[in-house]
């Protein structure tokens, strides 16, 4: 090419117009929400919020030290941390055991977690707390398929954290190589550190090969707290990790809208469990809505006697609108049978919501529920006269979540 060409295609590129990415916050339920942002830069930042259990479930005593949890079959599926080689298939709804399956040929010196692909079960034999100096850190990888017969192949990853040069026992509950969290990605399984000292977290990839391998932390993340159970939606880039804070105040990390493969890059919303002096150890869910935990026994007289049990959370007001998207800019939300509308939209407190008869939850955008409104026919009135200028979202039963955008003169 002769040059003349060449470098009249150079400054063609250099000043062809493009529309350049706004970076920001995207999350309407933050504090420094920008609608203008086009791409999600991590930013954002969230009102302190706290969620119930919608129920709280008893469950055997055999699972005094249930530690990992996962869903499988309708099930849900737990183990202890400590000697036994079990692993248990509950009700979810009654929290009974309704099958034990053995894992013949192993030990449990520390399973913490417990995960998943669509042909195998991963055990993490890694907790590391008692003295800090573990070198038999591992990962069971068991084919579903011979576990359910009863008869399970089982091969072993063992691992070690290249960071980590000093073996000398230390004092229970004083190591940053501690590890009750992981799950497993397509091509990957990822582990997420329990540091006792700086209450950090950190991100490990480990190879579903069977193998021996010396892990690099990829990303620390400061989560103000013990990280104690992740469950992972890879295909909707959410993450979630369940911990508890050195007075045992259990929380909930969100982590979601991150880039492939950088857990820590996205939104990043804590969220407060109602459940004080709780060892929560175990998380799972299906679809980011409906989450399920475990916590182990916790005797601390006189203050606290919490026997091990199952809570089911809905996450719906947290997450709700980033897995099910925004409503339509006509704010014509499709039903199951009918369209529902709402106008105007914005107002000054009073919506007109026409298309749905059931009883209906108004959020703030911190995911607080602030109103009911009861059944009714026809044109309804949404009163949030009320109620301050800012962003609030409607939301119903099989109904799609409707924005409210509330302007005061």
């Amino acid at each position: 090419m002769p040059k003349i060409l060449f470098l009249i295609g150079v400054l063609f590129l250099q000043f062809e117009p493009s529309q350049a990415q706004v970076l920001g916050c995207t999350d309407p339920l933050a504090s420094n929400y920008n609608p203008a942002a086009t791409k999600n830069n991590g930013t954002c930042t969230y009102a302190n919020s706290t969620i119930a259990p919608l129920k709280s479930i008893l469950i055997s005593d055999t699972l005094h030290e249930s530690s990992g949890l996962i869903i499988y079959g309708n099930k849900l599926f737990t183990h202890n941390d400590n000697t036994d080689l079990n692993l248990y298939a509950l009700d979810s709804a009654t929290g009974k055991i309704v099958n034990k399956y053995a894992v013949s040929g192993i030990s449990n010196i520390d399973w913490e977690d417990l995960t998943q692909d669509a042909t195998h079960f991963y055990i993490g034999d890694f907790g590391n707390n008692s003295s800090g100096n573990r070198k038999d850190l591992k990962v069971y990888k068991i084919s579903k398929v011979s576990l359910l017969a009863k008869n399970p192949l089982v091969q072993t990853i063992n691992f070690s954290y290249a960071a980590q040069v000093d073996f000398t026992p230390q004092a229970g509950n004083q190591t940053n190589f501690d590890c009750e969290a992981m799950v497993a990605g397509k091509d990957s399984l990822y582990l997420f550190s329990k540091e006792w000292n700086s209450n950090n977290t950190r991100v490990y990839a480990l190879s579903k090969v069977p193998g021996i391998y010396a892990l690099t932390a990829s990303a620390t993340y400061d989560v103000k707290g013990l990280i104690t159970g992740a469950s992972l939606l890879e295909d909707k880039r959410i993450l979630l990790l369940c911990g508890y804070s050195s007075l045992l105040q259990p929380f909930l990390y969100l982590m979601y809208d991150y880039e492939p493969g950088n857990f820590f890059s996205g939104n990043k919303r804590k969220v407060q469990l109602d459940l004080g002096f709780h060892q929560i150890e175990g998380i799972a869910t299906q679809n980011g809505k409906q989450v399920y935990l475990s916590n182990e026994h916790f005797i601390k007289q006189p203050f606290a006697n919490n026997p091990q049990k199952i809570h089911a959370l809905d996450l719906t007001s947290f997450l709700g609108r980033y897995l099910d998207g925004p409503p339509t800019s006509t704010e014509k939300i499709k039903a199951k049978s009918a369209d529902i509308s709402v106008f105007p939209v914005p107002s000054d407190g009073v919506f007109n919501l026409n298309g749905f008869a059931g009883e209906l939850e108004l959020y703030s955008r911190e995911g607080q529920l602030l109103k009911r409104f009861e059944p009714s026919e026809g044109l309804r009135k949404i009163d949030c006269s009320d109620l301050p200028t800012g962003l609030y979202f409607l939301q119903g039963d099989k109904m799609e979540t409707i924005k409210l955008k509330v302007e005061k003169p």
